[in-house]
Parts: structure tokens; C-alpha cells; sequence
């Protein structure tokens, strides 16, 4: 009944919720036929995305990925099942 009315007036709720003994602020809205909370976060929360890009190592990807040899079962296995390999 909450849902539906939220709907059809194009209201989202807030409501202060803990999560790890700190207060939170969330939205709660309609989402088809449940109700969607996000959990909302002020700006000294939202860590900057330049930091976190250089903590990640880039990753070194072949140009060619190697083949793995197939065991005479594997492939007596796959063939049975119509797959050539």
C-alpha cells in the first residue's frame, strides 16, 4: 500500500538506519513490485577515484592467450558430445 502510493506520487522515503554501530542515511523507493534502499553518503565518505586508480597494478595480458593440451579422455569425451576440438 506504502509502495504504491510512493509510486504514484513519485516520493522516495529517508530514513536514519546503523549499520557497524554508525547512523546512516538511506533512500527508500519503488522498484516494481519491492522496495529499493540505497544507502546515502556525504562527501568526506566517497573516497577519490585518482587514489584508488594507483593503488591497482595494471594487469600484463599476453596478445596471445596459450592453448592447454587436451588428455585423450577430454577429448574422446568431447567429441562424444559433438565438439571439435
Amino acid at each position: 500500500m506504502i509502495r504504491d502510493a510512493m509510486q504514484k506520487g513519485g516520493r522516495v522515503a529517508l530514513a536514519k538506519i546503523v549499520l557497524t554501530s554508525r547512523e546512516h542515511v538511506m533512500a527508500i523507493e519503488p522498484f516494481g513490485k519491492i522496495m529499493l534502499g540505497t544507502i546515502l553518503r556525504y562527501d568526506y565518505e566517497v573516497r577519490d577515484e585518482k587514489g584508488l586508480a594507483r593503488s591497482v597494478a595494471t594487469p600484463k595480458i599476453p596478445k596471445q592467450e596459450p592453448c592447454l593440451p587436451h588428455s585423450r579422455q577430454q577429448g574422446g569425451a568431447l567429441r562424444a558430445l559433438g565438439v571439435q576440438g
